[in-house]
């Protein structure tokens, strides 16, 4: 497979790589970001999927683990919603189990918890409700607080082509907060003109639309 584009921002003053299978790199202490991985997600024919091919939960694990294996990071921050709902890790096969807790053995994890996981988390996770790291704050779901943060829940979603349904999975940032779309391409999706979105934003924000392996940089009024 080949290896997903990026593009680099400046964000809270940090380097910081976003990649086309919705990753993103704090470049300078190697820690990588994912949100949303959404493990157990059956198939939703009435939600738009951005996958190119038919997801399962050893798909979306193999992907994590190359990625990871190619970024060799020193940390993984999860931003929530690890599995699709409370009864998903009951619901995984023993080898996609045993994928799982071996991923967390090999990496340091800061799991910050999302809504579906009811405080669960494996062996050797580092079980966070929030996450202050550096000058940042890591959220599954962004607040109203004034300070940098980087967040996640909403898998936002541009409009490629105003009025039809050619969507994409971005990311979205001002200059205080980033969201990052799930990791997971059959997530349900939200538009980043929905007021859900926009009133996290204040001015001007820059879209960062992911579409067929490709990432573009794009400015957004809101």
């Amino acid at each position: 497979m080949a290896r997903p584009a990026k593009k680099h921002i400046k964000f809270a003053g940090h380097d910081i790589d976003l990649y086309s299978n919705a990753a993103l790199h704090l470049t300078e202490y190697n820690v990588l970001v994912i949100s949303d991985i959404n493990l157990e997600k059956p198939n939703d024919f009435m939600t738009p999927s951005f996958c190119s091919f038919d997801e399962k939960t050893q798909d979306t694990l193999s992907l994590l683990e190359g990625f990871a294996n190619e970024i060799k990071p020193e940390k993984i921050i999860i931003l929530g919603d690890i599995f699709h709902d409370s009864q998903a890790f009951e619901r995984m096969s023993l080898p996609n189990m045993d994928r799982l807790y071996r991923f967390f053995r090999e990496y340091k994890i800061v799991w910050v918890e999302g809504h579906h996981n009811d405080a669960f988390s494996p062996p050797g996770a580092d079980l966070r409700i929030e996450y202050a790291y550096l000058n940042l704050n890591f959220r599954h779901i962004a607040s109203d607080k004034e300070d940098f943060e980087i967040s996640g829940n909403y898998n936002p979603c541009y409009q490629n082509v105003p009025g039809t349904q050619n969507l994409s999975r971005c990311f979205i940032t001002d200059k205080t907060k980033l969201v990052v779309p799930s990791f997971n391409c059959n997530a349900r999706a939200i538009n980043i003109n929905e007021p859900v979105i926009q009133t996290l934003f204040s001015g001007r924000q820059r879209v960062f639309p992911l579409d067929n392996n490709q990432i573009q940089a794009l400015s957004h009024h809101g």
